[in-house]
């Protein structure tokens, strides 16, 4: 997934863990990707995304 295709819809969650059990992964608006996490209470979206190879 390129930068332009993590910034089409704002910040979402991704599955991966933060750095402590409260947090999660993300992306932000401006497409980083974000690993040491924010606390979950937040209200983020969530992107689905898979990888499919026929």
């Amino acid at each position: 997934m390129t930068k332009s295709e993590r910034t089409a819809n704002g910040w979402w969650w991704l599955r991966s863990p933060g750095n402590s059990q409260r947090t999660a992964a993300l992306v932000c608006s401006h497409g980083d990707i974000v690993t040491f996490g924010i606390y979950v209470n937040y209200e983020l979206g969530v992107r689905p995304a898979l990888n499919l190879k026929f």
